[in-house]
């Protein structure tokens, strides 16, 4: 209740600062800028899961809702729609909530119209008392509602397209719980030349799409939750399908201009580059969300398992006095001050950052802060080479060293070290602190 009463605080204060009719039926371009003019478009986001920022602590990542309005900025709010799928957070944790609080405050602010809930979705923001549209700021809709949460299934908006209205309506459906022969119930004015229809669909089987696509040929558009990270076009001949990546890295986008036959779609993924401009207030609600992360007592409170064998950590320094030449070699590197990175962006306190910063955390006895275990801060000796207390008791017949690399691709994962993979030994090199050969 305390976290609760605390993010209702904070929240008012950032907020005061606050296919084509005819063959082809699509055209793609999916190294479109980001800049790029349009008349109208329509924005499509969606698996969030809880990734508001990139880390952060590499260069080269892509996402972050703070230059996401970057992206639609050039297209006037009457000619466009903002919709988001769903799945906005990952998990249940404290720190899941602290996000999704957060995620809804971010939308309300970028101006999304609709976002399509899953049925874990719904559950979090009933809990987190966010499930009123005009509290949220958005329209909410679901295919996945139970029967005791009365949600639309469908969004509708006129958008202005060169001068001229155009109608696009949005439904949400579930593929286990109805069949494909229903959907068009889900479009009360039918599915029409003279007007945009998008399905929102809860996977990208291909039986199931295929089966969509031959009963409704006239759809402009159907939109699947994938498992895939980055965007995919699944179909190009209309009507198009498409699925739209996770984590918020990019946004999908479908350009509208009227033609003689009626309204066109052209699809393009727009890369959430660290060259694209910043929306401050963004970057405020990221900092409330930094704040919140400190003030909850996360980083101490993260949960920590025994440590197997029964070893203890002791810190770089104890294994100083026999391997003084490493030692040497590994203080000079960026390793020995990665804390550093997480500092100057803020996030030393963010459990989710600091763990591939610093010596053991996921163990009991590993690093819990600055001020209780100075001595395991930093990626150390231990991280890679394990808990060192019985080697230092008997160096002659204890020894730690395994397979150390290994443990590099725990924190060098493709989102959060964009340039780990396929370069495996360019990166060795960089750490290189072993005599040789």
């Amino acid at each position: 209740m305390r976290l609760i009463g605390l993010t209702v605080c904070v929240l008012a204060a950032v907020a005061v600062l606050s296919c084509e009719r005819e063959e082809p039926a699509v055209k793609t371009d999916p190294d479109a800028p980001a800049v790029k003019a349009a008349s109208a478009a329509i924005f499509l986001t969606g698996d969030e899961l809880g990734e508001m920022k990139p880390c952060g602590c590499s260069g080269g990542q892509l996402g972050g809702l703070d230059r996401r309005r970057a992206v639609w900025n050039n297209v006037a709010p009457a000619s466009r729609m903002l919709l988001d799928t769903g799945r906005l957070v990952a998990g249940d944790g404290e720190q899941d909530m602290i996000k999704l609080s957060l995620i809804v405050e971010a939308y309300t602010m970028l101006g999304y119209d609709a976002v399509n809930l899953t049925a874990q979705d719904i559950e979090r923001l009933r809990n987190q008392g966010l499930m009123d549209s005009a509290a949220v700021g958005f329209k909410l809709i679901s295919a996945e509602a139970p029967p005791t949460v009365a949600l639309d299934r469908s969004f509708h908006k006129v958008l202005q397209v060169d001068g001229k209205p155009v109608p696009v309506t949005v439904a949400a459906f579930n593929t286990m719980r109805q069949g494909a022969e229903e959907i068009g119930a889900l479009f009360p004015d039918g599915i029409t030349d003279g007007g945009i229809e998008i399905l929102l669909i809860d996977r990208c089987d291909s039986g199931v799409l295929n089966e969509i696509r031959g009963q409704w040929p006239g759809l402009d558009c159907i939109v699947c939750r994938s498992d895939i990270d980055e965007p995919q076009v699944l179909a190009q001949q209309r009507p198009l399908a498409i699925s739209l990546g996770h984590f918020g890295r990019y946004v999908s986008r479908l350009d509208l201009e009227n033609t003689p036959t009626g309204p066109r779609l052209r699809y393009a993924k727009v890369a959430i580059r660290e060259e694209l401009p910043q929306d401050k207030h963004q970057v405020e609600l990221y900092r409330t969300y930094q704040l919140l992360v400190k003030q909850a007592d996360l980083l101490e409170r993260a949960p920590r398992m025994p440590e197997p064998h029964g070893l203890k950590f002791l810190g770089s320094k104890a294994c100083e006095p026999c391997h003084k030449y490493s030692y040497g070699l590994w203080s000079k590197k960026p390793h020995a001050n990665a804390m550093a990175s997480l500092v100057k962006v803020g996030s030393q306190y963010d459990p989710e950052c600091v763990v591939c910063h610093v010596v053991g955390m996921k163990y009991e006895g590993g690093y819990v802060n600055e001020e209780q275990t100075p001595q395991l801060n930093h990626v150390g000796c231990e991280s890679c080479h394990g808990p060192g207390s019985a080697h230092v008791s008997d160096p002659s017949s204890v020894k730690t060293v395994g397979d150390a690399t290994a443990v590099c691709k725990t924190c060098h994962t493709p989102e959060k070290s964009t340039g780990y993979a396929g370069h495996e030994a360019e990166y060795m090199q960089k750490i290189v602190h072993w005599p040789e050969p």
